[in-house]
């Protein structure tokens, strides 16, 4: 099928010339017919020269997309015969990047585990895992393990030092209790000084007021023994008897009477 666009007919030049053609007509009087009708004529022309060109063009596009169709159904057809060997090979190809890769990555296998177990984050991942990171997700996982053993770190430094306040104020609060303890127990120990001491000279003082009043009273009863001797001689000088005579006591003194004689009537 001859694809050639120089098929289209009429040709550019002769386009151009009934353009230049065309470009001489003009209305100089608008109720002239005669020069409409040249108007007339020379749109019409063009206009089938149009509807030549869009038909013309019509039938190459239907020839192409007829040829197109058979060109993509040839190509398909051809392919068809490559492809499975082609994607053979390609497999093949990426088995053995796939073989070189995990090669280099078990090579620096222990290199990895090495400074994974340096973060001293106590994680443990299976070598499996690690065989299938490339170079660029290795160092994503590991930073991404490293900032959390910092952070964790960093939270745990943050505990110790904060549980360090709380043990250096609990000694201050035990050290102000135990002085104020100490205060109290010494004013106690003052108190109960000043208590024996206040009671043993209470005693003391009750011991030398019952000395006191057991010196008044003895000396007390002295003075009534010997005023009642007194008193008793006093009787005595006078004969007294309980028959004879009367006494009166006035608080001060006592009077001694004696019974001169009695009358009966």
């Amino acid at each position: 099928m001859d694809m050639n666009i120089e098929k289209f007919d009429p040709t550019t030049s002769e386009l151009n010339t009934l353009v230049e053609k065309s470009q001489l007509v003009t209305v100089t009087d608008i109720n002239d017919t005669k020069q409409m009708k040249v108007v007339t004529a020379a749109r019409i022309e063009l206009k089938n020269a149009r509807v030549s060109i869009t038909k013309k063009g019509k039938e190459l596009r239907d020839e192409a997309n007829k040829f197109a169709k058979a060109v993509i159904a040839k190509e398909k057809e051809l392919i068809a015969i490559l492809t499975p060997e082609e994607t053979r090979l390609s497999e093949l190809e990426e088995k053995v990047k796939d073989q070189i890769i995990m090669e280099e990555r078990t090579k620096v296998l222990p290199t990895r585990k090495t400074q994974l177990t340096n973060i001293g984050d106590g994680v443990e991942v299976q070598d499996e895992y690690l065989l299938t990171l490339d170079n660029d997700s290795f160092n994503t996982y590991y930073n991404e393990r490293a900032d959390a053993k910092k952070e964790l770190d960093a939270a745990q430094e943050r505990e110790e030092t904060e549980r360090l306040e709380r043990e250096k104020e609990m000694v201050k609060r035990e050290e102000k209790a135990r002085k104020e303890e100490q205060e109290k127990a010494e004013i106690r120990i003052k108190e109960e000084a000043a208590r024996v001491e206040r009671e043993a000279q209470e005693k003391v003082e009750k011991e030398e007021r019952e000395k006191e009043r057991e010196v008044a009273r003895v000396k007390e009863e002295q003075e009534n023994l010997e005023k009642d001797n007194k008193y008793k001689a006093w009787l005595t000088s006078h004969k007294y008897d309980t028959i004879n005579f009367k006494t009166v006591d006035n608080g001060e003194t006592v009077a001694l009477y004696k019974l001169v004689d009695t009358f009966k009537k």
